[in-house]
């Protein structure tokens, strides 16, 4: 099994393994922002309706399989409209970004953007350390 936890199974499937024992959380995310437009492939519901099954002690899920390539650094503009896209939905409960990002400390200069408007307070205190 790759280390990512990901096997093509075959060209229209492929399974996503979490490691360790802990269910994936917010699964129904993904069919969320499926559902608003955004190409994210959502897991398809087992046959009592759960977004994962278990594999012994491990959880997993199945998707759409989307051929694709590896992102290159010209590739910024699609990434920088699909975060635009993600961050004008509105009525979705979108997880908070984490704080241990390696270049938090850029958005300091942005506080007053829209994005980081209700989290001025972590951004701070991520950066100034």
């Amino acid at each position: 099994m790759p280390s990512c936890g990901l096997r093509r199974a075959d060209g229209t499937w492929f399974i996503k393994v979490w490691p360790g024992s802990q269910p994936p959380d917010r699964l129904d995310l993904l069919g969320e922002l499926s559902a608003a437009g955004l190409p994210v492939p959502a897991p398809l519901a087992t046959p009592t309706g759960d977004l994962h099954a278990w594999s012994g002690q491990r959880p997993h899920a199945v998707f759409e399989f989307i051929r694709g390539r590896t992102a290159q650094h010209e590739d910024w503009p699609q990434t920088a409209q699909a975060l635009r896209r993600v961050h004008a939905l509105r009525d979705i409960d979108l997880p908070d970004g984490s704080m241990n990002e390696p270049e938090i400390w850029r958005l300091e200069e942005h506080l007053d953007h829209p994005w980081i408007n209700g989290r001025r307070r972590q951004v701070t205190v991520a950066t100034a350390g």
